[in-house]
């Protein structure tokens, strides 16, 4: 609290707590804890309790240090008027932030209320629903504001043609630093070229909405103090913007949801930029030029040296008569010195939709820790992989996915490209069929995650994937096993079939689950075939100390034990030879 609040004094009078043996009412709160209270309150909220209470808090609402907060969610069209002539109008020179997300209010609000001067402390304006028809008159309004530093719009209508005076104006506001407008229409218009604007202030830009690469490159031209931008879709240009002269010396962050541009285009666009670009975030799709590793490092290299943070995505869509191209086949460079001296992760996703069309992403993303390494302080560090050797494949939630038996087979051919060291599967229940299948193709793994198993859904397993598991049971190199739900001892037992050379083993299991039953299954029932086990991690949601100081008697009871260790720590029991 800085010292003029705590100087601050109501009609000569600043209270002390006073702690009786009923305890402390809010009566009894000094001004400045009152106040600090009061600033954790929405405002229409504060004002309905408070104005009306007694002469202290209503001298307390109207002093200078109250910063009214109004938001405005699902509401009455009464309440809402009540909010607006009763609450907002009388006490406008002192509200800070304004967030309107009720279509309804906001209809309203653009009918009676008009933005001026006595906003003057007015600082966030945050509007969900506005109609495109009041979007410049709201703005007209706005720049009288001398504060307003934040400014949030979410368009409802979706024949927009042309945002230019918007934006026009937005850039026109004297105080603002963030800015974002959303519009999930057809691509609209932005002509600013040779407008007699002063340069904007503003350092945060989310152009929430598709625009056209030509019309960005002009209009970044009126935000030289920028430092991050995001788009929400990023369309090839009509016009060249080779000749365009662009400096922003200040931006460092650039974030693209949705890039249509080909590759030479983002390419001029990167070279325009500022080469202090820290952060780098795209999602893009058809030009197969962006899985060009080599190209990428060249960029990197010699335009955005400083580059820390690279996210990219690059998504194609495959069929059941899906061949590899020469793009595709570059997309082991992704693991290159290059990207592993920079802890740039490169990854492959596997997602089937509803056409039975498979959706891959590969993906590059800075390093951080996975489920296998979160943990590596409780375990013995000589069974610890590295990361930055090989790709990981996701398999994404999908009802299809169990039942379409040529998946696997369809996208044979790039896991002949790169090294699949890790699979991690995310959708509820895996059937083990589908796992099999897989599991044929990845010799090199060395890590796999399941949430769930499935034994006998969409059904059981044929004689001929009863053989294939015998097969990928000895010559598979699978170090280390995560089931994340585990509701039957059946699940354990198929994965120790297959993974004879686990030596780490984390099972997540619900409070049902009988620990001593489940420990007894996989070091006794299961002490030949786990002959390489290292560390079992046993996770659930409740593990009380009786629970633990049972474990940790059968671990000493039991002579097969006795040459393991076991710890408890939060929920997990670790439990290492």
């Amino acid at each position: 609290m800085n010292q003029s609040k705590r100087q601050l004094t109501i009609n000569g009078s600043n209270k002390k707590v006073r702690i009786s043996k009923h305890g402390t009412h809010i009566e009894d709160l000094s001004n400045e804890l009152i106040i600090e209270v009061f600033d954790y309150l929405d405002g229409c909220d504060l004002y309905k309790a408070f104005s009306k209470l007694n002469k202290r808090f209503q001298d307390i609402l109207s002093c200078p240090y109250i910063r009214p907060k109004i938001n405005i969610v699902n509401s009455s069209k009464r309440d809402i008027l009540f909010d607006y002539t009763k609450i907002i109008l009388p006490n406008k020179h002192q509200i800070v932030s304004i967030c309107i997300l009720n279509p309804l209010a906001i209809d309203l609000f653009s009918q009676t209320m008009k933005f001026d001067l006595s906003f003057h402390r007015l600082e966030s304006v945050v509007l969900y629903g506005l109609k495109a028809s009041d979007l410049v008159a709201l703005l007209l309004t706005l720049i009288s504001i001398p504060q307003l530093s934040l400014l949030i719009i979410t368009l409802t209508d979706i024949n927009i043609k042309d945002f230019s005076n918007a934006y026009r104006l937005i850039f026109s506001l004297p105080a603002l630093k963030y800015n974002k407008l959303h519009f999930i229409g057809p691509t609209p218009s932005l002509y600013l070229t040779n407008i007699n604007i002063r340069p904007s202030t503003i350092t945060h830009l989310n152009i929430d909405h598709a625009c056209y690469l030509n019309d960005v490159v002009h209009m970044l031209s009126y935000t030289p103090y920028l430092r991050r931008i995001v788009f929400g879709k990023l369309m090839q240009s009509y016009r060249n913007i080779e000749k365009i002269t662009l400096s922003l010396p200040y931006l460092t962050h650039i974030s693209i949801g949705k890039c249509y541009l080909q590759f030479d285009e983002l390419d001029i666009f990167i070279k325009k930029i500022s080469s202090q670009l820290q952060m780098l975030r795209i999602s893009t799709c058809d030009d197969e030029t962006y899985l060009d590793p080599d190209r990428w490092e060249r960029l990197i290299s010699k335009y955005i040296p400083y580059l820390r943070n690279f996210y990219f995505e690059y998504h194609q869509l495959v069929n059941d008569n899906f061949q590899t191209t020469s793009y595709n086949e570059l997309i082991h460079r992704f693991t290159s010195e290059f990207w592993r001296e920079r802890r740039w992760i490169f990854k492959l996703e596997m997602n089937v939709n509803f056409f039975f069309l498979t959706n891959v992403v590969y993906s590059i993303h800075p390093y951080r820790e996975n489920w296998d390494e979160i943990h590596k302080e409780h375990w013995n560090s000589n069974i610890a992989l590295d990361v930055f050797n090989g790709t990981e494949l996701s398999i994404f939630e999908s009802s299809f996915t169990d039942y379409n038996d040529s998946l696997i087979d369809n996208l044979a051919p790039l896991f002949d490209i790169v090294q699949i060291t890790k699979l991690d599967f995310t959708f509820e229940a895996t059937f083990v069929g589908m796992l099999l299948d897989l599991l044929r193709y990845l010799p090199n793994l060395n890590s796999l995650r399941v949430r769930s198993l499935s034994l006998t859904k969409p059904r059981c397993l044929h004689a001929e994937e009863e053989r294939i598991s015998r097969l990928i049971s000895i010559d598979n190199k699978i170090r280390k096993v995560h089931i994340q739900q585990m509701t039957d001892l059946e699940q354990i037992q198929f994965l120790i079939n297959i993974c004879p050379l686990m030596q780490y083993l984390d099972i997540g299991f619900s409070d049902n689950m009988d620990l001593k039953l489940l420990l007894k299954f996989i070091l006794m029932k299961n002490r030949e075939q786990i002959s390489h086990l290292r560390v079992l991690c046993l996770c659930t949601p409740r593990i009380n100390q009786k629970m633990f100081e049972d474990l940790q008697n059968l671990v000493r009871m039991k002579k097969q034990y006795q040459k393991y260790t076991i710890k408890h720590i939060n929920n997990r029991i670790y439990i290492q030879r």
